[in-house]
């Protein structure tokens, strides 16, 4: 992504026109400036992220478990 189309893509999620879907998932409040960040990245990095995450909540999930026991 160009530094051009960033910029232009962060006034669009600054300034959404009126009654876009993009107004309207700002105004649900989807974090529109994660998604964009995130299509920055290469499809590996978004992969790499995405299975660091899973092993974080899996790591997590069971900390849990036994702290319950």
């Amino acid at each position: 992504m160009t530094p051009n189309t960033e910029e232009k893509l962060r006034q669009l999620i600054d300034h959404p026109p009126e009654g876009s879907a993009i107004a309207e998932a700002k105004e649900f409040g989807v974090d529109l400036y994660s998604i964009l960040e995130n299509l920055k990245l290469t499809p590996a990095e978004r992969f790499r992220r995405a299975a660091e995450e899973t092993d974080f909540v899996q790591r997590i999930r069971g900390n849990i478990g036994t702290a319950n026991s």
